[in-house]
């Protein structure tokens, strides 16, 4: 049986069908899920996933509003998020690739200039966050 069927707040099967959704590239569903599990557990991960799937889907403004209450977030000053560059794993703190995406939906509306100073203080803070250099580098061309 349907697990959420027969539990609706059920949050383990709200964030496997979200994250199923969303590795088969399903975004828009994903980003449904997400958005229930998030007000059924207010988890900050999940605002996190859901913050960089509303850039993907466009949806520029709720996207926004939500790197802004993330970074404001008590959890922010001691989360991380890992990426890999040229096969090496990297940690860095949560606001670095915060900012950066703020700094690509501006660039999605046309705000270059705000751009630009998201990706310079996303690379204050990380020098070695490769992506703020790559578009930093791609808005400057």
């Amino acid at each position: 049986m349907d697990a959420l069927a027969i539990n609706p707040e059920n949050t383990g099967a709200l964030e496997i069908i979200a994250v199923s959704y969303e590795n088969l590239g399903l975004k828009d569903k994903a980003l449904d899920n997400f958005e229930k599990l998030y007000l059924e557990t207010d988890d900050f991960q999940t605002l996190y996933r859901m913050a960089f799937l509303q850039y993907d889907l466009e949806k520029y403004l709720q996207c926004s509003t939500n790197i802004d209450i993330l970074m404001q977030a008590p959890e922010a000053a001691e989360a991380t998020a890992s990426y890999t560059f040229e096969e090496e794993e990297k940690e860095f703190s949560i606001k670095v690739p915060l900012i950066n995406l703020k700094g690509l939906v501006n660039v999605a509306q046309g705000n270059n200039d705000l751009a630009r100073q998201n990706f310079e203080e996303a690379l204050q803070l990380a020098p070695d966050f490769i992506l703020a250099q790559q578009n930093l580098d791609d808005l400057n061309k």
